[in-house]
């Protein structure tokens, strides 16, 4: 308001106002719904997800932090599994990732009848 000055900023709302069809009216206000437009818009949660944060304690914050590792961790499992399903199948990339062999059961080798070395 300092850069403007007093005067410009009066003619400033002078001239919108006198613009047809520029001023809000109580009844307008009423017909557009618009404190539950606004209770729904993104910056109305913002800043109502600001003010929580900022009634928070540090338990609070402390299960916050928790609760986010955990659900990356769960999210991370998923994402990897589904990218490897998806490798697999030949829709992630230009080559084909081929299935895990299954492992061989381990046997034990049988005993030789061959005498020890001296």
């Amino acid at each position: 308001m300092t850069l403007l000055g007093r005067h410009a900023f009066r003619a400033l709302r002078r001239t919108r106002a006198s613009r047809p069809g520029c001023g809000w009216t109580i009844k307008g206000e009423a017909n557009a719904n618009l404190n539950k437009k606004w209770a729904d818009s993104q910056w109305a949660q913002k800043l109502a997800n600001k003010e929580k944060r900022a009634q928070m304690t540090d338990y609070d914050r402390f299960k916050l932090t928790s609760a986010r590792v955990k659900r990356n961790r769960a999210r991370t499992a998923v994402f990897k599994s589904l990218k490897m399903k998806a490798a697999r199948a030949g829709t992630l990339g230009k080559r084909n990732i081929p299935k895990t062999p299954a492992k061989k059961p381990r046997v034990k080798k049988a005993v030789s009848s061959k005498p020890a070395k001296k």
